[in-house]
C-alpha cells in the first residue's frame, strides 16, 4: 500500500491539524487513546516511519508502509481527509486531517 502511505505524507503537508485514534486491542475489549495535535508536523526517518510527537501522558506512536493505509473519506469541500491504518483487517489508528493551510 505504499501508493496510500505516499499519499498520507502529502496530506499531511496540506493540512493544519490532525486528530489521531490509537486502538489498543486486548482479550476483552478495544481501549483508545485519542490525540489532537495543532498545527501537526510528523516527523519522518530515514527509514520512512512517521513519527507522532508524545503528548502531555506520554503516548507517542509511529506508522510504516507495513501497515494497510486506507484513505476513507475524502471531502475537499469540507476540506478533511479521514484514513485508517490497519493490518489484516484490524484498525490500529484512524488519522482525521482538518483545515487546509
Amino acid at each position: 500500500m505504499q501508493s496510500n502511505f505516499d499519499s498520507l505524507i502529502i496530506d499531511f503537508e496540506k493540512y493544519k491539524h490532525c486528530q489521531v485514534t490509537f486502538f489498543e486491542h486486548q482479550s476483552d475489549c478495544v481501549k483508545t487513546h485519542q490525540i489532537s495535535y495543532g498545527t501537526f508536523r510528523p516527523k519522518i526517518d530515514n527509514s520512512g516511519r512517521i513519527h507522532f510527537p508524545m503528548d502531555n501522558s506520554g503516548y507517542g506512536y509511529f506508522i510504516t508502509d507495513e501497515f494497510d493505509i486506507l484513505k476513507t473519506d475524502t471531502l475537499p469541500s469540507e476540506k478533511r481527509e479521514i484514513y485508517r491504518i490497519e493490518k489484516e483487517g484490524i484498525q490500529f489508528i484512524g488519522i482525521y486531517l482538518y483545515g487546509l493551510k
